[in-house]
């Protein structure tokens, strides 16, 4: 085992020591990492100086940080105000942390130019981008608009500036179009993008320029194809980076803002970085990630220790520090850290450049794949008259029309609705509703006269009310049109008549569900097969003006249809009976073998409850849950052996605090588990934690 190495960080020390990410995707803290976070500040380690390391052990050659710093109030997390300095720290020059610009003045997301000589930032009230020298000289005004990255062309060595433009502040500042012009000729600008709202924090180019990392925007990650190539969808959550080589590897902080959600953007490969491990961190939150010029070394600032309004990230204080990591070289986890900064400020928005003093190394072969969600099959088989297509959550949810435009399908969760395990709709309590997509259906539905809709369903409904399956609507309470179960029989409704189809039950598990109508004739197909048929004369695509799409409910009180709902798909034409079976065959290859969830209901008494954060506190997130700690008093179900563990649930959804958010300590619960990181699509939703003893295992009661 390697030895462990405690540092002082005003010298430009690091820490090592060896990082075991372990069953739970949550923070996992040791003893002696609080001892290390504590001793940190302490100049007295005597023994502990002769296992120091240089930063340049760390960075492997000429390293530069960057960062802003607010040293009145030390709350200025997301650097909005007017009262920062700018500051930096040279491997090489003995002086430490110093200041570049002092200040007071708005400075926002300082960005190394790829030579590492110079340093821009955005000044958001002017919507402008201003530039320094490293040494403090030639500080000017350089473009308008914000910046957003630099990049160096591998091809001929020009350095470039990405600027940001048409600024708008909707959950981070955001940008419908990216320009870009050479540092030595600023006023040559071309556009990169135009198209979705690319997301500020945080752009970065892999090694040739052609695909950057973002949120489109927030929380909604992906990777996006430069010049105007539209974006793959890639997952949920904040903070994006990308590798500056050309593997094409991005993350996503996770919604805890504790995890690295690492993804291998040309494949299929997930997994997943705990950085609360580290004993720099000692189990907090971390903000700010960044991957540097170098592709093993990323930067961040934490850890967030102060608690206000739900999370700790809006505390700020002094305690928050800037932190290097290097990664493994097969990337699946931070190996080594440094700390940068050593102050009784706050220090955010860190960048970090190196000049490596050797080649660096290859990465190595990643080993055993560990995967959060679904591989995209050859589903859907039909690709014409393709009018809508939601896979799943962190699916690339996307059609492209007949005029070459791309049409995303983005349906929110609404009421008490979620995703589910497998990062589909989960309809047992509320519904989904896209409100961008139906006028671009409904043209492209009237100009056929046709339509197929196709669905996987699980039901958990008994089929003895009206449940809607999905509904199109011109306001939120006009429904004009749907496809309902009622008595245990599909209805499907246009306007003021309806047709019934025979053969559907509720019961049975998982099946593919497929309707099409043509010239006034419904017809139904269960896993391929023919099952019903009627007339529906008034079906008149053209009458349907384009409003909301609904799926599994709509906001009018009893339509809610209780199941799992996944790989939608719209045609506006009727496919035929031996197409539709090919889809059904097609989307059972990829839901057909998935394993059961290994469940344990205990009983249990709460020991330990977190704060229940408003959801004010939580904005821009719509959604959180909290974990509390709880001593097992019995297992009524399945394999549980700890005494005590950490449980999370469910106290915002859609906006609003659940009536069942608040639990009392002393209180004993019943509740049905799954190991937290089993459950992918909880990893973009914010969690709140106040619990210390962070070393017990972490489940979710799936039933909150």
């Amino acid at each position: 085992m390697r030895h462990t190495a405690f540092f002082s960080s005003i010298s430009g020390k690091i820490l090592t020591t060896p990082l075991n990410r372990g069953r739970f995707g949550l923070p996992v803290l040791i003893f002696c990492g609080m001892l290390a976070a504590a001793g940190c500040r302490d100049p007295g380690q005597t023994e502990r100086d002769r296992h120091r390391l240089t930063v340049e052990e760390l960075t492997g050659g000429h390293t530069r940080v960057v960062w802003t710093q607010d040293t009145e109030e030390l709350r200025d997390v997301f650097g909005g105000g007017s009262r920062l300095r700018l500051m930096g720290y040279d491997s090489r020059d003995g002086r430490g942390e110093r200041i570049i610009l002092p200040g007071p003045a708005p400075i926002l997301k300082p960005l190394f130019t790829p030579d590492g000589e110079q340093v821009v930032y955005s000044v958001i009230e002017e919507d402008a981008t201003y530039i320094v020298n490293w040494d403090g000289g030639g500080h000017r005004r350089l473009a308008d608009g914000m910046a957003v990255a630099t990049w160096r062309d591998p091809a001929d060595g020009r350095d470039w500036l990405y600027i940001g433009r048409d600024v708008r502040d909707e959950r981070g500042f955001c940008f419908p179009r990216i320009v870009r012009a050479p540092l030595d000729q600023i006023k040559a600008e071309e556009t990169v993008w135009d198209g979705p709202l690319m997301a500020m924090d945080n752009i970065q180019l892999s090694a040739d320029g052609r695909r950057a990392s973002s949120l489109f925007p927030w929380p909604k990650s992906g990777v996006a194809h430069f010049p105007n190539g539209g974006f793959d969808r890639i997952g949920r959550g904040c903070w994006t980076a990308m590798a500056p080589d050309d593997s094409g590897i991005m993350w996503t902080l996770d919604g805890a803002h504790r995890n690295l959600l690492m993804a291998d953007t040309r494949g299929d490969d997930r997994w997943t970085i705990n950085l609360s491990q580290a004993p720099v961190i000692g189990g907090h939150e971390i903000y700010h990630p960044r991957w540097s010029n170098h592709p093993y070394l990323m930067v961040l600032s934490g850890p967030y220790t102060i608690r206000a309004g739900g999370n700790n990230i809006r505390g700020g204080g002094p305690e928050v520090e800037i932190q290097i990591g290097r990664f493994s070289r097969d990337r699946r986890s931070i190996e080594e850290w440094a700390q940068v900064s050593k102050n009784d400020y706050l220090n955010v928005y860190p960048d970090l450049w190196v000049k490596p003093a050797a080649p660096i190394p290859r990465p190595s072969p990643a080993g055993a794949r560990v995967r959060n969600g679904e591989p995209e099959t050859a589903w859907p088989a039909v690709t014409d008259h393709l009018a809508y297509l939601w896979r799943n959550r962190d699916a690339a949810n996307r059609v492209e029309t007949g005029d070459g435009e791309i049409r995303d399908c983005n349906p929110e969760p609404a009421g008490s609705a979620r995703y589910g395990r497998h990062l589909g709709m989960d309809l047992r309590r509320g519904y989904f509703v896209d409100r961008d997509a139906g006028p671009a259906v409904a043209e492209e539905m009237g100009e056929t006269g046709e339509f197929t809709f196709q669905a996987w369903l699980t039901p958990e409904g008994e089929g003895d009310r009206a449940a809607a399956i999905w509904g199109v609507g011109e306001g939120d309470t006009d429904v004009r049109a749907g496809l309902s179960i009622v008595d245990g029989q599909l209805c499907l409704r246009w306007r003021t008549e309806s047709a019934r189809l025979n053969g559907v039950e509720e019961g049975g598990g998982p099946r593919h569900l497929a309707v099409t109508c043509a010239a006034g004739r419904v017809s139904v197909y269960r896993d391929g097969e023919p099952v019903g048929e009627a007339d529906l004369p008034s079906f008149h695509p053209g009458s349907w003006a384009g409003g909301p799409i609904y799926f599994g409910g709509t906001p009018l009180e009893g339509t809610n249809w209780s199941g799992f709902m996944e790989g939608v798909a719209w045609h506006t034409r009727a496919l035929s009976p031996g197409e539709i079976s090919r889809e059904a065959a097609a989307y059972r290859a990829t839901a057909g073998g998935r394993p059961a969830a290994e469940t344990v209901t205990v009983r249990a008494e709460l020991t330990e409850a977190s704060a229940i954060p408003s959801p004010a506190d939580i904005a821009p997130y719509r959604r959180g849950l909290v974990v509390n700690e709880y001593r097992v008093i019995e297992v009524l179900n399945g394999d549980l052996e700890a005494e005590k563990i950490l449980a999370a649930h469910w106290v915002i959804m859609d906006g609003r605090t659940l009536k069942t958010a608040r639990r009392e300590p002393g209180r004993e619960y019943t509740m049905r588990l799954e190991p937290y990181e089993g459950r992918p699509e909880l990893q973009g939703e914010r969690l709140s934690m106040d619990t210390e003893n962070i070393l017990l295992a972490t489940y979710f009661d799936i039933d909150s």
